[in-house]
C-alpha cells in the first residue's frame, strides 16, 4: 500500500511539470507610504495667499494625490481635498505666517509623513513694473530721495534704459532711455548707484582666445546715462561679478568663482580700481546672486542661498538665513526690507525676512 501510495505521488508530480505549486502565493499589498521629499512657500503679509514654490514627491510605486493644509494631523486618503497635482497656490485661514504641512499618497491608500515649512519672509510690499517695461535686471536703492533706479529692458535682455521710480507708490519720476552703450549687458547683471553715477556689471567672455575664457567688468555710467569707463572686476579671476553695493563711500563686488568679496575704491578715473579690502572663501560654496549693504549696522547683506549677513570692516559672516528665493535673486536693501526682482509676474517684492 505504501509503494502504490508513493508511485501516485510521484506520477502526479510528473504530470504537473514545472508549473507545479506546492502553495500559490497571494499578491503583495502595497503598504509603502510616499514621502513628500521638498515643499517650500511664501506668502504675502495682510492677504490669505500662500505661493508654493516646491512640492515634489516619490513613491515605490507612484504618487496619486498631493494635498496641503495648516493642520498636522495625518489626512484620510478619501479627503476631498487631494489633487493628481501638486498645488502652485494655497489659501491660508487667517493672515500671518504659519506653518503649512504637505502629504502625499499613493493608490493603495497609504497616506505620507508631513513635511512641514515655515517661510522665513514673508512678502511685505510689492511694485508693480512701470508702463514699458517688461524686465529688470537688477534694481538699486536711493535713501536719500527713497528711489529705485531700475536696469530695465522693454521685454528682455539686454536692458536699454535706467528708469527711476519712487519706492513707496511706484511712480516714475526719471527715465534714461535709449542709451546706446558700447558694451553688452547680459542677464545676471548688477546695478548699483553712488548718488551720482552707475556702477554696473556685466558678464560675457574673452573671445581673442581658444577656448573663450569668462571675463567680468564693473562699468561706470554717468548720471545722464552716458558710458564714462570700464574696470575689471577685481572681486574675480575666472569668474563673474555677481552682486554690487554701495555702502555710502566705497563699491562691494562679490566674484562667482573664488568666493571672493571685495571693497574698492571708485575714485580711478582709468586702469584698475583700487581695492581696499579684500576676503576670500566667507563661504563654502559659489552662487552669490546679489548684494545690499545696511548702512546701520554696517553690514553687507549677501543674496546666497538665502540671505547671508557680512560685516564689513571685518568680513565676517555673522549670520545666515537659507531659504528659497523668490523672483531672479537680485535686487538691495531699503533699509528695513530686502526687494528683490520678480520678472515672471512683473514686479519687485518686499521682503520682510526674519
Amino acid at each position: 500500500m505504501r509503494k502504490e501510495w508513493l508511485l501516485a505521488v510521484l506520477l502526479l508530480l510528473a504530470g504537473c511539470g514545472s508549473n507545479f505549486e506546492w502553495f500559490p502565493q497571494a499578491e503583495t499589498a502595497d503598504t509603502a507610504p510616499p514621502v513628500v521629499t521638498s515643499f517650500v512657500f511664501h506668502a504675502e503679509s495682510g492677504t490669505l495667499a500662500a505661493t508654493i514654490e516646491k512640492f515634489t514627491a516619490t513613491d515605490n510605486v507612484a504618487v496619486t494625490g498631493f494635498l496641503v493644509t495648516e493642520s498636522a494631523t495625518v489626512p484620510a486618503a478619501t479627503d476631498s481635498g487631494w489633487t493628481a497635482a501638486a498645488p502652485a497656490t494655497f489659501t491660508l485661514s487667517a493672515t500671518g505666517v504659519t506653518t503649512l504641512y504637505a502629504w502625499a499618497k499613493d493608490a493603495a491608500g497609504n497616506v505620507s509623513a508631513a513635511q512641514a515649512f515655515t517661510p522665513v519672509f514673508t512678502v511685505q510690499k510689492t511694485l508693480a513694473f512701470p508702463t514699458g517695461v517688461g524686465w529688470v535686471g537688477d534694481i538699486a536703492y536711493h535713501k536719500s530721495s527713497a528711489s529705485f533706479w531700475l536696469l530695465a529692458g522693454t521685454s528682455g535682455p539686454p536692458p536699454n534704459s535706467l528708469v527711476k521710480i519712487n519706492a513707496t507708490t511706484g511712480e516714475v519720476l526719471q527715465r534714461l532711455n535709449g542709451v546706446s552703450w558700447p558694451f553688452t549687458i547680459l542677464e545676471g547683471s548688477s546695478l548699483a548707484f553712488d548718488g551720482n553715477t552707475f556702477w554696473i556689471s556685466s558678464n560675457g567672455f574673452d573671445n581673442s582666445v581658444s577656448p573663450a575664457v569668462p571675463k567680468s567688468e564693473i562699468y561706470r555710467i554717468l548720471s545722464t546715462g552716458l558710458y564714462y569707463a570700464t574696470y575689471p572686476c577685481p572681486a574675480t579671476a575666472t569668474g563673474f561679478c555677481q552682486g554690487l553695493a554701495w555702502d555710502g563711500t566705497d563699491l562691494w563686488a562679490a566674484g562667482s568663482d573664488t568666493m571672493n568679496l571685495v571693497k574698492f575704491s571708485t575714485t580711478a578715473v582709468s586702469g584698475a580700481l583700487p581695492v581696499l579690502a579684500s576676503y576670500a572663501n566667507l563661504w563654502s560654496t559659489n552662487g552669490v546672486s546679489d548684494m545690499g549693504y545696511d548702512s546701520a549696522l554696517g553690514q553687507l547683506l549677501v543674496l546666497k542661498d538665502g540671505l547671508v549677513t557680512v560685516t564689513g570692516a571685518t568680513g565676517g559672516v555673522v549670520g545666515s538665513k537659507g531659504f528659497t528665493l523668490p523672483g531672479t535673486g537680485k535686487g538691495d536693501w531699503d533699509g528695513s526690507l530686502f526687494w528683490v526682482v520678480d520678472n515672471a509676474n512683473k514686479k519687485l517684492l518686499g521682503l520682510s525676512v526674519k
